[in-house]
C-alpha cells in the first residue's frame, strides 16, 4: 500500500513539470498499460496476489517501454 501511495506522489510531483502535450501522452502511455496489467494479474491467480502482480507488470511496462513517462521526465530534468 505504500508503495502504491507512494508512486501515485511521484507521479503528480513529477507530471507537474511536463508540459500537457507531455502529459497527455504519458497519460495514455499509463492508460495503456494499466489495463492491459490489471487483465494479466486477474488472468494469473488474482486476489490475494493480484496487486502484486499488477505492480510488477506495471514496473516492467514503464521501465521498458522506449517512450515510457520516466524517460520523458527525465529529458526534461536533463535541459
Amino acid at each position: 500500500m505504500k508503495k502504491v501511495i507512494g508512486c501515485l506522489l511521484l507521479t503528480l510531483m513529477l507530471s507537474a513539470c511536463m508540459s500537457g502535450a507531455e502529459r497527455a501522452r504519458v497519460n495514455a502511455i499509463y492508460e495503456r498499460y494499466e489495463v492491459h496489467c490489471k487483465q494479466h494479474a486477474k488472468d494469473l491467480n488474482a486476489e490475494a496476489d493480484e496487486q502484486l502482480l499488477y505492480d510488477e507488470c506495471m514496473d516492467y511496462f514503464i521501465t521498458k517501454d522506449p517512450k515510457c513517462p520516466h524517460c520523458v521526465v527525465d529529458q526534461h530534468l536533463s535541459k
